[in-house]
């Protein structure tokens, strides 16, 4: 009221002065009105930023900075792959929002990174959307521990290639895109030093592989004896698994090379022109989010039972231990710390908000999931959930087989190693299935007098 008085007063009463000023006045107003929001918005994002960066402290001033380099080139090419990339929201636009799911998946199962509890969701996409499985022709490793070769591979049928999945341990090497599908997308997980050593050390036995199980803290005594003659590397356990940078070994670098800078910095390089994204297991909630809106799949879908998880006393690592982690598994340092860098422009790119928004979404699902298969472990959803690598993998498998989609012939008279136990719940463990293909039953196979206790129960 006093600004519209001395607007009368200094304008002498003229209506058409008043209009003037009037406006000019508005004018102010909105600009302080548009300039008080942005200020608040970007409050507001930063609040979000220093939380996610908090849960990276190691790494907060790549998240909050990043280098010129970052900038240029991982944000740049970052964009061309998120949901918000305006290509693909102009293609949601045309489409009424609705984009085709990604068919053709290749995820790289690197040891002790999550990896089970990983290869469970595309086990079980794959299964559901009735997928075409690349496989192993035993077990569940490919090669392993040699290098990819393609006759590890049972090969699939002409018909069957447009839709296939892959997700097993194998030691890659990029032959393996020339029997992948062209419009494949490329994933697989990592994890920080210290958590993936700790991890390696008990499931692999690394105490007994060198002889120091009879020692107080076996993988204390391990580090601060890197530099001696006590410590060398070796591949240790069934499957001869690296001791020193597990996960580099594991995308193809020999152990010779395995502290080389030049082949680091190569392997890095190409890794990052190979696979599409990087998931890290520290943040494995937003890794999954980002997962499921670069591969156009519903929430819901990753969601996950944890697999092989295993209680250590010794869960915590201090600084100086730390160090020598790093020191040992250089690679695997050098490794993480670059992809770590790239997850969190990644994650500034998809949006603060929009991230803490949905991790919390997948939060809730995987409650509802969790206390769902507890009241009814018998749904499908919670049958393939709770199967156990080699039970589904040995299920899938006698699907692919009996349903023509592999090149082969004589494995249809074989066993095809089935595990001592499966779910009575599970498809392709129906009577219905049993009748249609009699050989996928192992007790029918195994002759009377080797058969397994199971077996027998079941007759």
């Amino acid at each position: 009221c006093n600004m519209i008085t001395h607007i009368v007063q200094y304008t002498n009463g003229s209506p058409r002065r008043i209009l003037i000023y009037t406006m000019i006045f508005a004018l102010i107003g909105l600009l302080y009105v548009c300039l008080t929001n942005n200020t608040g918005n970007a409050n507001k994002s930063q609040k979000y930023k220093s939380e996610w960066s908090a849960r990276a402290p190691l790494f907060k001033a790549y998240y909050l900075q990043g280098s010129d380099y970052l900038k240029q080139t991982i944000v740049e090419d970052s964009k061309d792959s998120l949901g918000q990339d305006k290509n693909q929201l102009d293609s949601e636009a045309e489409t009424g929002g609705a984009l085709v799911p990604k068919q053709n998946v290749f995820y790289l199962k690197i040891h002790k990174t999550g990896s089970t509890t990983l290869q469970n969701i595309f086990l079980r996409y794959g299964d559901v959307h009735n997928m075409t499985f690349a496989m192993p022709w035993k077990r569940h490793r490919v090669c392993y521990p040699e290098i990819f070769d393609k006759s590890c591979l049972i090969p699939i049928h002409e018909k069957y290639q447009t839709s296939v999945m892959y997700c097993f341990h194998m030691r890659y090497h990029k032959s393996v895109r020339d029997l992948m599908p062209k419009n494949t997308f490329y994933t697989t997980s990592i994890r920080s030093p210290g958590a993936h050593f700790l991890s390696a050390f008990h499931f692999h036995k690394f105490a007994k592989c060198y002889g120091i199980d009879h020692e107080d803290i076996p993988w204390k005594f391990f580090l601060e004896n890197v530099t001696s003659s006590v410590v060398k590397v070796k591949q240790c356990n069934m499957w001869q698994v690296s001791s020193k940078s597990e996960q580099l070994f594991e995308f193809g670098v020999e152990i010779p090379d395995l502290d080389k800078d030049v082949t680091i910095k190569n392997k890095i390089l190409q890794i990052e022109q190979d696979f599409d994204f990087i998931m890290i297991t520290d943040y494995i909630h937003e890794s999954l989010v980002l997962l499921a809106d670069l591969l156009n799949w519903n929430l819901e879908e990753v969601v996950y039972f944890t697999k092989m998880q295993k209680n250590n006393h010794d869960t915590e690592i201090n600084s100086y231990y730390l160090n020598l982690v790093k020191k040992w598994n250089k690679g695997d340092a050098i490794l993480f710390d670059h992809f770590n860098k790239t997850f969190w422009k990644k994650v500034e790119i998809y949006g603060c908000a929009r991230m803490h928004k949905q991790t919390i979404k997948l939060r809730n699902l995987i409650k509802f999931w969790t206390e769902k298969c507890d009241r009814s472990p018998g749904d499908p959803t919670c049958v393939r959930m709770l199967l156990t690598e080699p039970i589904y993998i040995h299920e899938l498998k006698t699907k692919m087989i009996y349903q023509d989609r592999f090149i082969i012939d004589d494995i249809k008279n074989v066993s095809t190693g089935a595990p001592l136990s499966s779910s009575p719940f599970f498809p392709y463990h129906t009577k219905l299935f049993k009748e249609t293909y009699p050989r996928t039953d192992p007790c029918k196979v195994i002759p009377t007098s080797h058969r397994i206790s199971t077996c027998k129960s079941m007759e």
